[in-house]
C-alpha cells in the first residue's frame, strides 16, 4: 500500500503540472488548485468510496461512485489510475441511466489500465459490465477484459439501450467476454440507440452469437477500429426489424468465425442492415441468408460506390457489386478458361494458356501430366485491367494428355476451380536433308519441305527449320499454301547454330494462277502464321518477279516477331514483300511486333514493300521497315484499311522514285491510327494532304506522347492533332529569326542573333560574308523549352554585308531555312564620342 501511495503522489504531481499548463489555473490567479474538478474523477484499486473525494490523491474505489459524482446533464471524465476489478455481483454493475456524457479512460502518465471482470452474480440481469440506458459513454485508451476464470457469463460488456450512445475511441480494447448471450460484447437496442466505433478493438470474445448485436432500429456506425478473432461472429442483427450497420473509413471486421471455425463477420438478417456510408478503405466480411448472384444485401451512398470491393463474402465464389439503384448485390466471381477452350483440345509442346477473370485478380494455373503425375507445372499470373490473363508455358511438355486447373483470387475471395484436359502433340521439324516420304517430322527424322510440315503440324504447333532450305514455286502450286484454320509458327530450330534462311528456290513465272501469286512463295488465306527467328530471302538472280514474299488474304493473320527478316524481294508488283487484302466481311490482319522488312525493291521504285488494300489492318508495335526501294508501307484509298502504330515500331529510310524519303504512303485521311504509347519513328507521305491543317489520320486518345515521332517525308511540317475529334493534322515547323528582324538591318561587329523555333529543336546558324564568300561561320544551338535561342558572335566581323541562314530540326523533322541580310558597322569611334560627351556631364539649363 505504501508503494501504491508513492505512485499516486507521483501521478498527482504530473496531473497538477498538466492542469496548470492546459487550464491556465495556478497560484498566481488567486484561485485554489484542485486535483479533481467535478468533471474529472479518479478511480484506483486502492481508492475509497467512503473517505475518498475523487481526486488523484484520494481516488474512489469504484466506477459507480465516480459516475455518481458527475453532475446530471454534464460532461465528465473518469480517470483510472491502475487496474481495477469490476464485479457484477450484488448489483454492482455500472448503471449509466442519467443524462450524462462520460468518458472512461486511463489517467495521464499511466500505462493503459485494465478493467477486469470480478465475480459474476449468476443471474441474467446483473452480469453486464456497463448498462447504458441514457446519456453517452466514451471508452478510449482503456482495456475491458471480461474473462472470469473462463466461465460462461450470462451477460455482456455493454448494453446500449433507450436512445443512449456508446463511443469507442482509439486505444479502447473490449475482450475476453465468454457469454451465453448473442452480442457477447455489445447489445445495442431501441430506436435512437447508437454505437460509434472510431478506433480501438473488439477481439477475443466468445458467444453463441456475434460479438456485437444490433437490434430494433438502433445503429452501429463504424468509421475505424477492428472487430476480429471473435467466436460466434463479428456483428449480427435480429431478423425483424433489425438495426443498421454503417461502414466507412478504415473500419475492419474480419477474422471472426462461428463455433465451427467458418468465417462469420457481418451476419446479415436482411438487405436493409448494411449501408456503405462513404469512402471505405477497410475490410468487412459479409454473410447473407442467400449467397447467390443478384442477391441484395445493403445499400451504398455515392461516396461508397467505389469501395464495394472491400466488402468480401465470408463464403462462396462471389463478389460485391451494386446496381443502378445503388443497392449492394452479389455477383459471380468470373473465372473462364479460353485456351484450351474445350476438353481434348490439341496444343503445342509450349502452349499458351489464356483465360478471363476479375480485373487484376491473382490466377493460379496448375498443369499435371496424366501419364506421370509427378510432372507438374504450377504458375501464378495477374490478370490485366480487363481481367484477361496469358500464360506462355516456358517448358517443353512431352506428348500426351494433361489436366489444367485454374483458380483465381481477388482480395480474400477465391473463384471456383476450372478444370480442363488437353493434348500435346509433337513439334514438326523440316531440314534440307529431310524426306517428305520417309520422314516423320521429328528432329531425328525431319520432313524436307515446309509444305509437308504445314500439312502435318497441329493447331498451335511450330514448324522448326533446322537449316537453310529452299521454298520453290512450281507449276502444280507447291508453294506454301496456308489454307487451314489453324495457328502455325515457323521458326529456326532452337538447337541450330545460326538463324535458318528460307531461300526463293524457283525461277520466274514458274507457277500458274492469279498474277499476284505466280511468283509468291507463301500464300496465307486462312488461319494464323507466325514468323519468328527466321529469314525469308526472296533474291534469286537479278530478275524482277511477278509476285511477293507473302500474300495475306481473307480473315487470316500474319504475325511477325523478333528475329524474323523478310528481305531482297525484287518485284514488279506493289507490295514487294507483303500484299494484304481481306474480303468483306472478313478482314486480313498483320501484327508486326518485331523483326525487319528490308532490302526489297520495286521495278520502277513506285510501290512500297507492304501494300494494304481492302478490309485489312497492319498493326505495328515493334520491328523495323527500312531500306526498301519504292517505299515502306502503302495504304490504298479502298475501304476498311488501317495502319496502327504503337510501341517501338520504325518505318524510316525507305525511298521512292526521285524522293529521298517515302515511308508511309497514305491515300486517305483516316487510314493511320496512332496510339499514345508510340515511341518509335515513322515518316509520312499523305497524298494531296501535305499542308498545314490537312488531316492525315486519327489518334487513339488525346494527349499523345508519340506525335513527335511522326515526321513528314518531304516537307517542313510537324504532326499534331485536332482537339475534340483527335484527327492527326499537320502544322508548320516554327522557325523565325527575330534579330536581325529585317533585311538590311545594321549591327555591331559582334552581333547577337536571336530566333524562335520549336522547343528543344536543334538550330543551325550559318553566316556568310558578301564580300568574301569563303568567310563562313557555322554554329549550332539548342532552343530552350519555349523555343527561344540566342547566338552571340564572339569574333568581331569586318564591316560590310552578310547573309545569315537558319534551319531548325527536331527528331527527323526539319524546318524551312530562314535567310536574312544584315550590315555590319564599326561603331567604335561613335561610341567613343558618345562616352566623351556623357563624361562632360552637360546640363541643359546652362545654355
Amino acid at each position: 500500500m505504501l508503494s501504491n501511495n508513492i505512485n499516486l503522489r507521483k501521478i498527482g504531481v504530473m496531473f497538477l503540472i498538466f492542469t496548470l499548463v492546459f487550464t491556465g489555473l495556478g497560484v498566481s490567479s488567486g484561485m485554489p488548485v484542485s486535483y479533481a474538478a467535478s468533471s474529472e474523477v479518479f478511480v484506483s484499486s486502492g481508492g475509497d468510496d467512503t473517505n475518498g473525494d475523487g481526486t488523484v490523491g484520494k481516488p474512489y474505489a469504484t466506477l459507480s461512485k465516480a459516475y455518481s459524482q458527475i453532475s446530471d446533464g454534464g460532461t465528465g471524465t473518469i480517470y483510472l489510475l491502475d487496474n481495477i476489478t469490476q464485479t457484477t455481483k450484488n448489483g454492482e454493475a455500472l448503471k449509466l441511466n442519467l443524462d450524462k456524457r462520460v468518458t472512461i479512460t486511463t489517467a495521464p502518465g499511466v500505462n493503459t489500465v485494465t478493467i477486469k471482470r470480478g465475480e459474476p452474480s449468476g443471474t441474467n440481469a446483473l452480469d453486464t459490465h456497463f448498462d447504458l440506458t441514457k446519456g453517452e459513454l466514451t471508452l478510449k485508451n482503456i482495456i475491458i477484459d471480461s474473462n472470469f476464470n473462463n466461465q460462461k457469463i450470462n451477460g455482456r460488456i455493454v448494453n446500449v439501450f433507450g436512445g443512449s450512445q456508446l463511443i469507442i475511441e482509439e486505444g479502447a480494447v473490449l475482450r475476453g467476454s465468454n457469454s451465453g448471450f448473442s452480442g457477447s460484447v455489445i447489445h445495442v437496442d431501441n430506436t435512437g440507440s447508437v454505437v460509434v466505433m472510431k478506433g480501438g478493438e473488439i477481439r477475443g470474445n466468445n458467444s453463441t452469437g456475434a460479438a456485437v448485436l444490433v437490434d430494433n432500429g438502433s445503429q452501429f456506425i463504424m468509421t475505424g477500429g477492428l472487430i476480429t478473432d471473435n467466436i460466434g461472429g463479428g456483428v449480427s442483427f435480429r431478423s425483424t426489424p433489425g438495426g443498421m450497420l454503417l461502414l466507412s473509413g478504415d473500419a475492419r471486421i474480419t477474422g471472426n468465425t462461428n463455433s465451427s471455425g467458418k468465417a462469420l463477420n457481418v451476419n446479415m438478417a436482411n438487405y436493409k442492415n448494411l449501408i456503405l456510408d462513404g469512402v471505405f478503405t477497410g475490410e468487412a466480411g459479409i454473410t447473407t441468408q442467400s449467397i447467390l448472384p443478384g442477391t441484395q444485401f445493403g445499400q451504398a451512398t455515392d461516396a461508397g460506390l467505389g469501395s464495394v470491393e472491400n466488402l468480401i463474402a465470408d463464403s462462396g465464389s462471389i463478389l460485391a457489386s451494386y446496381d443502378a439503384n445503388k443497392n449492394l448485390v452479389w455477383r459471380a466471381f468470373k473465372n473462364d478458361l479460353s485456351k484450351p477452350s474445350a476438353d481434348g483440345e490439341v496444343m503445342g509442346k509450349k502452349p499458351t494458356l489464356t483465360g478471363v477473370t476479375e480485373p487484376l485478380a491473382k490466377v493460379t494455373i496448375k498443369i499435371v501430366s496424366e501419364a506421370d503425375q509427378s510432372i507438374v507445372v504450377s504458375k501464378e499470373v495477374t490478370a490485366d485491367g480487363n481481367g484477361d490473363w496469358v500464360l506462355p508455358v516456358d517448358m517443353v511438355l512431352s506428348t500426351g494428355a494433361y489436366t489444367i486447373s485454374v483458380t483465381a483470387n481477388k482480395n480474400k475471395t477465391q473463384s471456383g476451380t476450372v478444370t480442363r484436359q488437353f493434348e500435346v502433340s509433337s513439334d514438326v521439324y523440316v531440314s534440307s536433308g529431310g524426306s517428305d516420304t520417309t520422314g516423320d517430322g521429328t528432329r531425328n527424322n525431319p520432313y524436307a519441305t515446309l509444305y509437308k510440315g504445314y500439312q502435318e503440324v497441329v493447331d498451335g504447333g511450330t514448324i522448326y527449320v533446322m537449316d537453310n532450305i529452299a521454298l520453290s514455286v512450281t507449276a502444280d502450286k507447291k508453294y506454301l499454301h496456308l489454307d487451314q484454320n489453324k495457328s502455325v509458327t515457323i521458326s529456326t530450330d532452337p538447337n541450330a547454330v545460326d538463324t535458318a534462311v528460307i531461300q526463293r528456290g524457283s525461277g520466274k513465272d514458274a507457277a500458274s494462277g492469279e498474277s499476284g501469286d505466280i511468283d509468291t512463295p507463301i500464300r496465307l488465306e486462312k488461319g494464323q502464321l507466325t514468323l519468328e527467328n527466321i529469314i525469308i530471302d526472296a533474291k534469286l538472280g537479278e530478275d524482277f518477279y511477278r509476285g511477293r514474299i507473302i500474300n495475306v488474304y481473307n480473315d487470316s493473320k500474319l504475325i511477325i516477331e523478333e528475329g524474323a527478316i523478310l528481305r531482297n524481294s525484287s518485284s514488279s508488283f506493289g507490295g514487294t514483300a507483303i500484299y494484304l487484302k481481306g474480303t468483306a466481311p472478313q478482314k486480313a490482319v498483320i501484327e508486326m511486333r518485331g523483326g525487319e522488312i528490308t532490302g526489297n525493291k520495286h521495278s520502277t521504285s513506285e510501290h512500297s514493300a507492304v501494300l494494304i488494300v481492302d478490309n485489312a489492318d497492319f498493326i505495328m508495335s515493334g520491328g523495323k521497315i527500312t531500306d526498301n526501294s519504292g517505299g515502306g508501307v502503302e495504304l490504298s484509298t479502298n475501304t476498311n484499311t488501317r495502319l496502327v502504330l504503337s510501341g517501338t515500331a520504325q518505318i524510316t529510310g525507305n525511298s521512292g522514285l526521285n524522293k529521298p524519303e517515302r515511308n508511309v504512303i497514305l491515300q486517305g485521311n483516316t487510314l493511320l491510327t496512332l496510339n499514345d504509347d508510340f515511341t518509335g519513328e515513322a515518316g509520312i507521305t499523305a497524298h494531296n494532304r501535305m499542308a498545314v491543317g490537312a488531316n492525315f489520320g486519327v489518334a487513339a486518345r488525346a494527349g499523345l506522347q508519340g506525335l513527335g515521332n511522326l515526321f513528314a517525308d518531304n516537307g517542313h511540317l510537324l504532326a499534331s492533332y485536332a482537339e475534340g475529334n483527335n484527327n492527326l493534322v499537320w502544322r508548320s515547323f516554327k522557325n523565325e529569326l527575330t534579330q536581325p528582324s529585317t533585311n538590311g538591318e545594321t549591327t555591331g561587329t559582334k552581333p547577337t542573333l536571336k530566333g524562335v523555333t520549336e522547343p528543344f529543336a536543334k538550330v543551325t546558324i550559318k553566316i556568310v560574308s558578301a564580300a568574301d564568300p569563303t568567310f563562313v561561320i557555322t554554329e549550332e544551338r539548342t532552343a530552350d523549352a519555349n523555343g527561344n535561342w540566342e547566338f552571340p558572335v564572339d569574333k568581331a566581323l569586318s564591316t560590310g554585308a552578310y547573309t545569315v541562314n537558319v534551319t531548325a530540326s527536331i527528331n527527323n523533322n526539319q524546318s524551312e531555312t530562314v535567310t536574312r541580310q544584315f550590315e555590319v558597322v564599326d561603331k567604335t569611334a561613335l561610341q567613343g564620342k558618345y562616352d566623351e560627351i556623357t563624361a562632360e556631364n552637360l546640363v541643359e539649363t546652362e545654355y
